[in-house]
Order: structure tokens, then sequence, then C-alpha cells
């Protein structure tokens, strides 16, 4: 899991949880209120909030952007039951904790721990997405957004001419809107994380 869960207060504005996942290298952020349970803003909550919002990402305040809440979990819950207990709550993050949170456990650290978990593998064909939304290079950020929004993907692949060159993500998204002045009229191709590394042709 991931240690010492960072939070921020329900008033702080996006654009501050922004840098500070960015900054940490996260997808979700702690938002705390007083007297009330803790709500997750994430990736996919920024998403959400685009085009339109683009620019008032300084004042809209996190706690009513974040779309949903962690799930309690105890320290002795086992590996496979946490990742059965993240699907059937759709959660996007389990909060581990005895009385204090002590950790966040996330999509990313199940993947990490599945070799080390006793018991038959799935194969890789039962778990991936089959279907791969592709955009060509010179489409604009502001179009995929839309594309994303619709899909509720988190991911495309992008091609130029034709073939596979790399591949724009939330996380992607999340680094050109921290600096001031985000343009999405720009080409996806230029933010997009490469190469793309070919795996599939052997799936069974």
């Amino acid at each position: 899991m991931s240690k010492r869960p960072i939070y921020i207060d329900y008033d702080t504005p996006v654009l501050e949880a922004m840098r500070l996942m960015l900054q940490h290298g996260i997808a979700h952020i702690l938002v705390k209120r007083e007297g009330g349970r803790a709500k997750v803003f994430s990736e996919r909550d920024l998403l959400d909030m685009l085009p339109e919002k683009l620019g008032q990402l300084g004042t809209i305040h996190s706690g009513p952007a974040a779309s949903s809440r962690p799930v309690p979990m105890q320290l002795k819950t086992k590996i496979r039951e946490a990742a059965k207990m993240m699907l059937s709550k759709k959660a996007k993050l389990l909060l581990v904790s005895t009385k204090e949170p002590l950790g966040v456990l996330t999509a990313t650290d199940l993947a990490y721990s599945l070799p080390f978990t006793e018991g038959g593998q799935p194969k890789l064909k039962s778990a991936m997405t089959g279907q791969v939304e592709e955009v060509e290079y010179g489409v604009p950020i502001e179009a995929v957004i839309q594309r994303m929004r619709e899909k509720r993907i988190g991911s495309v692949m992008v091609n130029r001419h034709h073939k596979p060159f790399g591949i724009f993500t939330e996380r992607d998204l999340l680094s050109i809107l921290v600096p001031p002045a985000a343009d999405l009229s720009v080409s996806v191709g230029i933010y997009c994380r490469r190469p793309v590394i070919p795996g599939w042709q052997r799936i069974r």
C-alpha cells in the first residue's frame, strides 16, 4: 500500500490538488471535511471538468468536485480479498486502517502485489480491455479529452502515419494543466508517452 495518505482541505482549489498529485506521482488525493468522511479527488474527476471549466481550476474547490469516497479496509485483509472489494464497490482506492488511516491501497498497488499472491494467476486475455481507442498524432488535446470522457477511459493510443506512436493518459493531462496558460488546442502527439512497446502479438 501507499503509506501516509495525502489529505487536502475541502475548500482547496482544484489546481492546488493537481499540483500535489503531480508532485507525489499519484492519481488520487483524499479530501477531508470537518465532521464528515473523506472524499476522493482523482484524475478522472479532473477529466470530467474539461474543457468547460479549464479557466476555473484555480477557484473551484476540490471537495464538491470529488466524486467518490474511499472504502475502509482492515490491515489484515488479504490482497485478493482487497481486489474483490475494490471491484464489487467500484472503488478507486481502499483506505487501510486500524483506528487511524495507515495508508491507501490503489489498483496500481494491487497490480504490483499480484505476482506474490497465492493461487492460480488469470490469463492476460481475460483481464485486459479488448477495444483500444486510437487517435492520430495531430488531433487536438481538447478533442481527445472529449472522447475519453464519452468512452469513460483513462488512455488512448496515439498513431502517427497509421502506426502506433505513443499513449496519452489522464496523468499526461495533469502535467499539461498544472503549468499556467494550458493550451488544449495543441496536438496530442506532442504530449503522449512513447515509445509503445508491442506485446500483444502472442497473448493467449
